[in-house]
């Protein structure tokens, strides 16, 4: 099996989230997950259309049915300079996943984040081995 970019967690299904999130949160949640850094994301309308391929107003309307169900939440503010605002700065937000989303599993080089970089030992090569001797 390749590498395991991220799943879904159990609780989706079970919960009802599957029912309950229109099309564009979902987008949005898979987007949210797929980030490289667990923690914190941004998802600027802009950028997240761009990247991604959906429009400003799917981005706006995702973000906005995941924050009102709680799916994610603000995590920190900052200013950073914008030449499109009127005074020069804008805002950038980061978001964070909440709980059971925020458990994103996800595996590099065969290893999930947090386990030791020793990969267990195959039992099917072990007998493979065993049997040779």
């Amino acid at each position: 099996m390749g590498e395991i970019y991220f799943r879904l967690p159990y609780d989706y299904w079970r919960d009802g989230w599957n029912n309950r999130l229109t099309l564009p949160a979902k987008a949005l949640l898979l987007i949210a997950m797929s980030r490289r850094d667990p923690k914190e994301f941004t998802l600027a309308e802009h950028w997240t259309s761009q990247w991604y391929g959906i429009s400003e107003a799917t981005v706006t309307r995702g973000r906005m049915k995941l924050e009102a169900e709680g799916i994610i939440s603000v995590a920190r503010e900052e200013q950073v300079p914008d030449l499109r605002a009127m005074h020069g700065f804008g805002k950038r937000v980061y978001c964070k996943l909440e709980a059971p989303f925020d458990k994103n599993v996800r595996k590099r080089n065969g290893v999930t984040e947090g386990e030791s970089s020793q990969k267990p030992k195959d039992p099917i090569r072990m007998r493979r081995v065993i049997i040779r001797k």
